[in-house]
């Protein structure tokens, strides 16, 4: 069975997250943990769930991989495409063959799924995968055979040693991120507890399980995968047959133990040996909430790592943001409408994507946020009014009208005193009334 593919469940998330941070993301990059609906060609539309039945709301890389949550996987698989995952997976020495993706550039047999184990890989695969984080981003070809001599001690085959610099597939900031969340017991806690089988005491492990099956009555593989600098081991438990192995079961309950008594022999007496910190490796403070630096409002601060290349967003990023409005038009103010403009603060809805991802994605949030008990709370928390005002998305154009606004009595530099006449003329579309504001002058 160690060449056999099977469905891999969750265990396939860190390969999905690591093709989002080469493509931009970072340990802290906000994504919206909220019921989604995915267009599904001319299927129903794809509505994943979490495995705890519950939805989390706005929530970072770090906790949503180290807890396995499902609705962040599927849009970190969306935000980097199915095809560039199987190629990016490729390096990897994952094959999941998809002839749409060679052939037309759009996947035939994967989809959004391929985030939650919808794909087949091998045991042997998942576990030179990982070995690949372990060893800070250079990919080794799994062998058995190193070295045959003959009854004279002659060589008769020897395997060449991998070139490092040809294996390094994954940068290194990107390998040590994945194994550093991986090995965060805190990130996880929320989903499996403090005391859970993928911790090894006096050792830093980083360990991901996966489960596969269509619901608690149809499990039918369950894997358990993690490693030290020093060695990979990956567990997998199934039928042969592909029958169910058991109603309720899963990686985290048959196969993590496994691994942890494996792992626990093999580390026996042998000192605990940390992942190697790339030098590109930085230390940043901030908002737990947003993910964005920590800035004058944020009201929970920490420490995230980041590739020295890929910082967290601006503290101007955050939830609540002054944006500059154009009162007469409530447009986003700009070089086009310049004389009638306000900062304004507003709730904005952090995502990454393209255009038609973040029209969806505002508004599934907004909808979470306004109309279900848990978003209302996590808003009432934070000091956040239902409803959200949301910030205007068009921006004034060269051709948006503006009122033509003349004061013509009395005229500019004329002396007054007493009780003064003062008449204008307004040119506006919808035009429904005016204001005279007035001083001492300058």
């Amino acid at each position: 069975m160690v060449l056999a593919p099977r469905q891999t469940g969750s265990a396939i998330k860190p390969l999905v997250y690591l093709s989002a941070m080469e493509r931009g993301w970072t340990p802290a990059t906000l994504i919206w943990d909220v019921p989604t609906s995915f267009p599904n060609g001319t299927n129903p539309p794809y509505e994943p769930k979490n495995y705890d039945d519950r939805f989390h709301g706005p929530i970072r890389l770090r906790p949503a991989l180290g807890n396995s949550y499902n609705i962040p996987a599927v849009k970190a698989l969306e935000y980097v495409g199915v095809c560039n995952f199987i190629d990016n997976a490729q390096k990897l020495g994952v094959d999941l063959q998809d002839e749409g993706c060679a052939e037309l550039g759009q996947p035939r047999s994967h989809g959004l799924s391929l985030a939650l184990g919808g794909g087949e890989i091998s045991p042997l695969e998942m576990a030179a995968a990982f070995g690949t984080f372990a060893n800070q981003g250079v990919f080794n070809e799994p062998f058995t055979i190193r070295r045959i001599e003959d009854r004279n001690g002659e060589i008769i085959f020897e395997r060449q040693p991998t070139d490092p610099a040809a294996g390094q597939v994954v940068r290194p900031e990107h390998a040590y991120l994945l194994s550093d969340i991986l090995s965060d017991n805190n990130a996880r806690q929320p989903a499996f507890g403090l005391n859970n089988p993928l911790v090894i005491p006096g050792h830093r492990v980083a360990a991901k399980t996966g489960t596969s099956g269509t619901d608690r009555f149809d499990v039918r593989d369950a894997w358990t995968i993690g490693f030290t600098p020093e060695v990979v081991t990956a567990v997998w438990v199934g039928n042969t047959d592909n029958q169910p192995i058991g109603e309720g079961q899963s990686g985290t309950q048959v196969a993590a133990p496994i691994w942890n008594a494996f792992m626990r022999q093999y580390l026996i007496n042998r000192a605990p040996v940390d992942f190697i910190r790339p030098f590109g490796i930085i230390d940043v403070e901030i908002c737990a909430d947003s993910g964005t630096r920590s800035g004058p409002g944020c009201r929970s601060r920490l420490i995230e790592r980041f590739a020295g290349d890929q910082p967290p967003l601006d503290s101007s990023l955050d939830f609540i943001q002054n944006v500059p409005i154009d009162v007469w038009t409530g447009l986003r103010a700009n070089e086009f409408c310049t004389e009638t403009v306000q900062e304004m603060g507003f709730f904005d809805i952090l995502v990454s994507g393209n255009a038609e991802v973040l029209l969806r994605e505002r508004t599934v949030a907004q909808q979470w946020l306004e109309n279900t008990g848990s978003g209302q709370a996590w808003a009432a928390s934070r000091n956040i009014a239902i409803p959200l005002e949301l910030p205007p998305q068009e921006a004034c154009q060269a051709d948006t009208p503006h009122p033509e606004i003349e004061i013509q009595a009395p005229a500019e530099g004329t002396e007054i005193s007493g009780i003064v006449d003062i008449s204008g003329a307004v040119q506006a579309p919808n035009f429904s009334g005016y204001q005279v504001e007035y001083g001492l002058g300058a």
